[in-house]
């Protein structure tokens, strides 16, 4: 560099200059790029935040949604093991009548007698399982509204949540 000011101090005094120039230019620019290089942090922390949240909150939803599909199935097992109880009550009764049949044997208006208490024992017994599965349609029905309330409040926050991240 020595040499080069001897021969061509214009060239030295140029480059000089000109690494003045830059240095005072960097120094311009440095709060400008830490300026930018905040706002980038920053907003890399709200879309995280924002994501995070987000995921809270489809977790929320998921857990709802697995415990109506719990109630409903704890709703459809006890329905099933009612109407087995019904079933297993039912042909016990049908046993004593059969057995009773037996006892009377011949007699006058015997048959006629069992006959018509089957006919009153399956005539409830078709009374009791509609009753059941009118209950059930009714709890399946409160259930699908459950259901329905839980995803239009989802729609909704969903859509709040966008509203207020400006998406």
């Amino acid at each position: 560099m020595a040499r080069l000011s001897v021969r061509y101090p214009h060239r030295f005094a140029a480059s000089a200059f000109a690494a003045c120039l830059m240095g005072a230019g960097m120094a311009h620019a440095q709060p400008d790029m830490q300026q930018r290089m905040q706002r980038e942090q920053q907003n890399e922390q709200m879309y995280m935040q924002r994501d995070q949240q987000r995921q809270q909150m489809d977790q929320q939803f998921r857990q709802q949604q697995m415990q109506l599909d719990q109630q409903h199935e704890q709703m459809r097992m006890q329905r099933d093991q009612q109407r087995q109880q019904m079933d297993q009550q039912f042909r016990q009764q049908n046993m004593q009548l059969d057995h009773q049949a037996r006892q009377m044997g011949n007699q006058p208006g015997g048959r006629e007698q069992i006959e018509r208490q089957r006919e009153q024992i399956r005539q409830q017994r078709d009374q009791q399982g509609q009753q059941m599965d009118q209950q059930f349609r009714q709890q399946e029905d409160q259930l699908g509204q459950q259901r329905q309330q839980m995803q239009m409040q989802q729609q909704q926050q969903m859509q709040q949540f966008g509203q207020g991240w400006g998406r």
